[in-house]
């Protein structure tokens, strides 16, 4: 996500993911993507993967210089409201 400075970027590293969705009974998303559509140093003998946004997150705050709550579930179903997207 760092190089996701303009559009184009953004496109197509969502254009990676092999599907997006709202899993409504667990009030999250599914992001099913393989590493080998990433640019990324990782390797394993497992490359397809499924992750849930469902969960709180801990990310560090430089400004404050220490970890803050997220809740990308909420974050994202924000953003999509902002843009009209049901």
């Amino acid at each position: 996500m760092k190089k996701c400075t303009n559009a184009q970027n953004i496109k197509d590293f969502f254009g990676s993911f092999d599907s997006i969705c709202y899993v409504k009974s667990e009030n999250a998303f599914a992001f099913a993507f393989d590493y080998a559509n990433f640019k990324t140093r990782l390797k394993g003998r497992k490359t397809d993967w499924v992750v849930y946004s469902g969960d709180r997150r801990l990310v560090f705050d430089a400004k404050s210089k220490s970890e803050k709550e997220i809740f990308p579930t909420r974050i994202l179903l924000d953003a999509l409201a902002m843009q009209k997207i049901p």
